[in-house]
This record gives structure tokens, sequence and C-alpha cells, in this order.
């Protein structure tokens, strides 16, 4: 995933939790006035002492009591899994970063000796003018490098007058070869 795609993404997440908060506040709203009208009726219902209740008024007003109740419930619930949703996706981003820098470290660490093998190298072609053991030298300092990438499972695929297959190789450019057959890999 690019960087410009992770962050629309995380925008168009970010949009639907507020979209979904504010119908959230608005169905709260609602659920108030509905509590304000219930407790209206309710004092508009409640009689004077002695005097009789309305036949089915006090069962009507808490029913409607009671479902104010489970709204409000419902709608904490579903806060608190917006909530917890937004938790997560922000905790699964840090753990991929931090994933991706531990990754990144882990092979810089194991490409640091082939660095400084490749700096000696340099400055023993400076002083000395035996060629052989020049590149016998770096033929070592290859090998040490492919072994640090075969150990953390990167390694080459494709040699030169294989058939390119799209599916596991990456061109760099095109060349018009007379050594090489077209579709062929060629360095």
């Amino acid at each position: 995933m690019d960087m410009e795609s992770g962050n629309e993404k995380r925008h168009t997440a970010s949009s639907e939790l507020e979209r979904r908060l504010a119908e959230s506040d608005a169905r709260a709203r609602a659920a108030g006035a509905l509590r304000e009208a219930v407790d209206s009726m309710a004092e508009d219902a409640n009689v004077q002492e002695g005097d009789e209740q309305p036949a089915g008024g006090g069962d009507d007003l808490e029913a409607l009591r009671r479902k104010a109740d489970e709204h409000d419930a419902m709608q904490h619930r579903m806060l608190r899994a917006l909530a917890d949703l937004d938790n997560l996706q922000k905790r699964f981003r840090r753990e991929v970063d931090q994933a991706r820098r531990q990754g990144a470290d882990t092979l810089l660490k194991a490409l640091l000796p082939v660095f400084d093998n490749l700096e000696l190298s340099l400055s023993a072609a400076e002083t000395s003018h035996d060629l052989d053991s020049l590149v016998t030298g770096i033929r070592m300092i290859l090998e040490q490098f492919r072994a640090a990438l075969a150990e953390r499972g990167i390694r080459r695929t494709g040699e030169v007058g294989e058939s390119f297959d799209p599916k596991l190789h990456e061109a760099i450019g095109t060349v018009d070869s007379t050594e090489h057959a077209p579709g062929t890999i060629a360095a």
C-alpha cells in the first residue's frame, strides 16, 4: 500500500466515524426529547391524591421510559464499539509501522559488515597492485551480501538467459541483443 492510499483510507475511516458519531448525537438528542416528552406526559397524567389513575396510562409511560433507557444503553454500546474500532485501527497502524522499522533495522544491521568489507577492499585496492587478491576479496564480499539477504528470505529470481516472467521479475528496461532471444533476461 502506498502512502497516499493509506492516508485516503484513514481519512475515509475517520470521515465514516465522524458521520456515525453525528448520527448518534442526533439520535441522542431525539432520545432526550422523547424522554422529556415522556416525563411531561407523566406529569400531565399524574392526578391529585385520591384521584384514580387513567386506565393503562402508567403502563404506557413506563414502557416508553424503558424504551428510552434501552435506546440510551444501545447508543452507549454503539459509541463504545466505534471508539474501540478506532483505537484498534490506530494500534494496528502503529504495530505495522513498528514492524516495518524493525525489519529495515534488522536488514541494515545485517548489511553493515558487507559495507565495512567493501570499504576495506577499496582501501586495499588503492594500496595493493595484486588484482587476483582484489577479485577474490570482492567475490567473498558478494557472497557475504547474498548470504545476508538469503537469511532474511530475499533471493534472486531469474538468471541471464531465462525466460522473463512478469509475475516473478521486474524489468528495468529492454535491450536489443544478438546474444539473447527476445523475452529473455539479458542482465
